[in-house]
């Protein structure tokens, strides 16, 4: 050493930020391999919706086509995309049509959905499935709709598809993870940086709504 050499005196606090770090990562790219006990996502501070059995119904139309959407997207078919969009887009106004409500973030899901339709390329049309995965996040949340088709509806966020909200969020009908903002011969296929299942909502009276009266939305 030389006189006026700096030397590292105390390394533990960069180890230990390396390590937080690296089992971060690890978790983003094993996302499948997650806990099996997911957390709730509840209602927040978004305004309660309450669904009618027609609004319930549009929302199975929109979630069937948005399944659809979604697997086309994992699997990087923007020509499949272009196929789905236009039915998706027009069960998405129907569904905006029969809540009642206002909010602003189903305008932004018409709106957005109407973007994957006219989206020049597959990176455009997954911006805008970005902001859709999260307004239909802020719907299920606010109407207490839990699952679709028998099937229990599991919300994931992929938080490294920066260009939509929180990172990129979208749904799915199981925990496998298959992340359709990247697709599945992408590196990051199976990023995921947490899950979530849907709080079903209670009625006026303050008891819980019964699976049997979602209707398997």
């Amino acid at each position: 050493l030389e006189p006026g050499e700096k030397v590292v005196v105390s390394g533990q606090f960069l180890l230990d930020s390396e390590s937080k770090i690296r089992e971060s990562l690890l978790k983003m790219i094993k996302g499948d391999e997650a806990a099996k006990q997911l957390p709730v996502r509840e209602f927040g501070d978004l305004e309660k919706i309450e669904l009618t059995d027609v609004s319930r119904q549009v929302l199975d139309d929109v979630l069937e086509t948005y399944m659809e959407l979604n697997r086309s997207f994992y699997n990087d078919s923007f020509a499949e995309v272009q196929n789905q969009s236009s039915t998706f887009h027009s069960k998405v106004e129907d569904l905006v049509a029969a809540v009642d409500s206002d909010e602003e973030y189903l305008k932004i899901l018409v709106e957005q959905s109407d973007k994957i339709n006219s989206s020049p390329d597959l990176n455009q049309a997954r911006i805008a499935f970005g902001y859709v995965g999260k307004h239909l996040d802020d719907l299920l949340k606010a109407s207490g709709s839990t699952s679709f088709k028998g099937g229990k509806i599991t919300g994931v966020r992929c938080g490294m598809f920066y260009d939509a909200p929180e990172g990129g969020i979208w749904l799915q009908l199981d925990t496998k993870v298959r992340n359709p903002f990247f697709g599945k011969a992408h590196g990051m296929a199976a990023c995921a940086t947490d899950k979530w299942e849907y709080a079903a909502l209670e009625s006026a009276q303050g008891t819980a709504i019964k699976p049997s009266q979602q209707q398997a939305n």
